[in-house]
């Protein structure tokens, strides 16, 4: 099954460690210019998006022909979380599925990309996301101990248990944004929470709140009657909601409210 797949390029002009790095002298071109390169020849992307706060970044893009998205500067800093850079760039995108793509992986050609797409859309419905890795076959060790190997016998390089790390060449994942379908939030201690008015604000005026067994059991009924219209809002997302599915609640949000701070307002 073929899937509706944005590519998304994200681009800072600047950066803390490497300056500049994605827009400096690379060879004869940069990494940037070699990535828009090598993804031009890529097929099976609905459309590719640069995303970046720079005018250089989004001016070249254009020139190359790619569409682009204007990021708030906000989400270029080291101040935000990746978590939230992630959410905000993607609320702002249409498309069903993104991939995500760095342009700080070099050797990752075309049929990289090429391979990818075939593999996100022939996979299994149970997996929700593909990630990149490579495998990492060496002498491992965390806090003083082996962790993919054993002491003794000694084992041979070549019997080393391989383990993987992500590289980010590409991570590609359904954009939840797109799920444009209402969504429950219920967590039977939700009276409980010492939440601020603010907050409660924010969550009520994009989701539906199930404060109690009966209250969700009432959205459910609604829901399957056709009777419970979207909330839906392009501002607000996190790694703890999800849409109903079949008929169940979509979520627990006890951790989401854990990382709030406690408020008596």
């Amino acid at each position: 099954m073929t899937k509706e797949i944005v590519g998304l390029i994200p681009v800072k002009g600047s950066s803390e460690r490497v300056q500049m790095k994605n827009l400096r002298k690379f060879g004869d071109t940069s990494l940037y210019e070699l990535k828009l390169d090598q993804i031009s020849k890529v097929t099976g992307f609905e459309k590719v998006i640069v995303s970046s706060e720079s005018d250089k970044v989004l001016s070249i893009a254009k020139e190359k022909g790619f569409n682009t998205h204007e990021r708030d500067p906000k989400y270029s800093t080291n101040d935000i979380p990746m978590s939230e850079v992630y959410s905000n760039v993607a609320s702002e995108i249409e498309g069903e599925h993104i991939a995500w793509i760095n342009v700080t992986n070099p050797l990752a050609g075309p049929e990289c990309y090429k391979n990818a797409i075939l593999t996100y859309n022939n996979m299994d419905n149970k997996y929700d996301c593909m990630l990149s890795v490579s495998e990492v076959k060496d002498y491992l060790f965390y806090e003083g101990r082996p962790i993919n190997f054993k002491t003794y016998p000694w084992q041979k390089s070549q019997d080393l248990v391989g383990v993987v790390e992500m590289n980010f060449v590409i991570n590609i994942c359904k954009n939840v944004f797109s799920l444009k379908i209402p969504v429950i939030l219920y967590d039977r201690d939700f009276e409980k929470m010492r939440l601020s008015k603010k907050v409660l604000s924010d969550l009520s005026n994009r989701f539906y709140i199930a404060r109690n067994k009966v209250e969700l059991l009432d959205f459910l009924k609604r829901y399957k009657d056709g009777k419970l219209p979207t909330k839906w809002s392009e501002s607000f997302i996190d790694n703890y909601i999800y849409p109903i599915a079949n008929g169940n609640p979509g979520v627990k949000i006890t951790e989401y409210i854990d990382n709030l701070k406690p408020s008596t307002n």
